[in-house]
């Protein structure tokens, strides 16, 4: 499966979780755990309805029609003085908040009693005899002179936003804003790139990291208005999870590292898969088996990272960067997990698999955006070269057929030449007969140098380069000899030996006048292995950008140094390349391995010029 369907597959599963959140809101469910309509308290209450049932239940408390000796207890332990009672009505696991009949936020219960922002809260716990759960009744009092009510639910715009689609959760409230973020875009996406009859993957997948990334940092940031203390770390947490991917994101984007994670793809699509079934479960009122086992399934997903690192550090292909990434990214959400676990949130565990498979989709977003230029610019560079062949190739055909007609005339005057020879000879004008000498053995010359290599293509690109290097004053001198048939693509043999000879030849240019300017060229085959070299006089070293060269020339697009194609192209057919600088020479060394070859001798390589 290729990189783009893994990618679209993980992103359809996380799509497809953001719906059901988002049915969750239209229903007005209280959250998908499990069938309210099926659970009786032993009080006689019966609960049903979703979300309603909270504000009913507040209503039925607050009018003193939930009576009996567990209210009764509870009411005892209230202080005397109270400014204003708050009822918290909890179901299952999950407390909602009133203040005057107005719901200020959804949270986890407190294990025991304690004050938040001059709150206090008191538990009731009632259990209930179908499944050993306990629901808990929780009485709030505002605690005397305490005006932090009020301003416990003054909240920022985009929380209000947030609180209009559901009450009940901020956090499953804040993932389905997002989604809709997420579905939004990709509508408007499909409409431009539909208006411009054009497609462009990379570009709608950098908006969705940027989505994924800012908007779940915002919505953490807001988030941490409502806690001070340790409460707060937990939303710290969460964003240092979200922002970890970025450094990685630009390390993937500078092609350093992680183009080979097979283990990480996988992972991304067992994540985000995961998460969909467990929502679909919740949906169905099934997930009492799932709340027992996601301890354990988170602890597979972290133990399935872990993996990832090891294995991409085994095989050679991570780097010092990328690792510290991952490990970042295991640590804050082992953190995650551990704030989850030891509050008894285990009901919000979808989040945390959330906040933990986000890193793990950027990066695999960043390698399928650069995966996807390289294609692209893999595309350009071999549509240039085979263009360059093509056109090599077509003026080589001129020059063969200049060639044979030049032959042809040279034959033709043959007779003339030996007659003209003799009579010079006979006659002792030996002055004049060297001059003419001169001149028939520079149109024999030219004969020669048209066919320097068997391999037509090859002599096509040298006969082309060779003719530019003199053009301008540059001695030339070529050794060696290629069969014509070969193993290797042509357009691989173009872009290589066209790269090596255009740096010679710009590096020669560059050299002041009165000074020695001249490459040599090396290429023959040996034990299946071909072997390039190309050498030249260079009194001042290349300016180097990484492992590139920067070149001179006004169309930089066209004439790079690539040297980066060069290694790619070696790479390719398990071969060798070397770049050797002295004082007044720079010698560029390439070795592909043709089909069937055999061992690779490391002397033949360095015997190569």
């Amino acid at each position: 499966m290729s990189s783009r369907k893994i990618w679209l597959l993980t992103l359809a599963a996380l799509c497809f979780s953001g719906l059901l959140m988002c049915a969750d809101l239209i229903s007005g469910s209280r959250g998908l755990f499990y069938n309210t309509d099926t659970h009786t308290m032993n009080t006689g209450w019966k609960i049903s309805g979703g979300t309603k049932t909270l504000y009913e239940a507040a209503s039925f408390a607050k009018a003193g029609s939930l009576k009996n000796e567990h209210l009764a207890v509870l009411t005892k332990t209230l202080p005397a003085t109270v400014d204003q009672s708050v009822c918290f009505v909890t179901i299952g696991y999950r407390v909602a908040a009133f203040v005057n009949d107005q719901d200020i936020y959804t949270f986890n219960p407190p294990l025991d009693s304690k004050e938040v922002r001059g709150v206090k809260t008191h538990i009731l716990k009632i259990p209930d005899g179908t499944d050993g759960r306990e629901f808990r009744l929780v009485l709030a009092t505002n605690q005397p002179g305490n005006t932090a009510v009020s301003k416990y639910i003054i909240l920022d715009n985009a929380i209000e936003i947030i609180r209009a689609l559901q009450k009940s959760d901020l956090m499953k409230s804040a993932f389905a804003l997002l989604y809709i973020f997420i579905g939004i875009s990709i509508l408007i996406f499909t409409l431009i790139s539909a208006i411009l009859k054009k497609f462009d993957l990379s570009l709608l997948m950098l908006a969705l990291i940027a989505l994924f990334i800012g908007t779940g940092i915002l919505l953490n940031l807001s988030s941490i208005a409502f806690y001070t203390g340790p409460e707060a770390v937990y939303w710290m947490v969460n964003i240092i999870n979200l922002a970890l991917p970025i450094p990685a994101l630009l390390f993937v984007a500078a092609d350093r590292g992680y183009a080979q994670s097979r283990l990480l793809t996988a992972m991304a699509v067992v994540q985000s898969v995961f998460l969909a079934i467990w929502l679909v479960c919740n949906f169905l009122n099934i997930d009492i088996i799932f709340l027992h086992w996601q301890p354990a399934l988170f602890a597979a997903i972290l133990a399935g990272l872990i993996i990832t690192f090891v294995k991409e550090f085994k095989s050679g292909s991570g780097r010092p960067e990328i690792a510290v990434s991952v490990i970042a990214i295991l640590l804050t959400s082992v953190i995650n997990a551990h704030s989850y676990f030891t509050a008894g949130r285990y009901e919000t565990m979808d989040f945390s698999l959330i906040i933990t498979a986000l890193p793990v989709l950027v990066l695999m977003t960043g390698k399928v955006v650069l995966s996807s230029a390289q294609k692209e610019y893999r595309i350009l560079n071999e549509n240039m070269t085979l263009r360059l062949e093509g056109e090599l190739l077509y003026k080589n055909y001129n020059k063969t057929e200049k060639y044979i007609e030049e032959t042809k005339r040279i034959w033709h005057d043959i007779d003339r030449h030996f007659s003209v020879i003799s009579n010079l000879a006979g006659n002792g004008v030996y002055e004049e007969l060297k001059l003419y000498l001169k001149q028939v053995g520079y149109d024999f010359k030219k004969i020669k140098e048209t066919y320097l290599c068997e391999n037509k293509l090859i002599n096509a690109i040298l006969t082309e380069k060779i003719s530019e290097a003199e053009d301008s004053g540059i001695e030339v001198r070529f050794t060696g000899n290629l069969p014509d048939k070969l193993k290797i693509q042509g357009n691989d043999l173009c872009s290589l030996l066209v790269n090596m000879l255009d740096n010679a030849i710009e590096a020669c240019i560059k050299i002041p006048e009165g000074h020695k300017k001249k490459i040599d060229i090396s290429i023959r085959m040996k034990n299946g292995f071909i072997y390039f070299g190309v050498l030249n006089t260079s009194p001042v070293a290349p300016v180097m950008a990484g492992e590139d060269f920067i070149t001179s020339k006004a169309d930089k697009t066209k004439h790079g140094y690539g040297i980066s194609i060069i290694q790619r192209i070696t790479r390719k057919y398990n071969g060798a390349f070397d770049i050797i600088l002295s004082n007044n020479s720079f010698l560029v060394k390439a070795a592909l391995k043709n089909a069937d070859a055999g061992e690779f001798f490391a002397k033949d390589y360095n015997d190569n010029l």
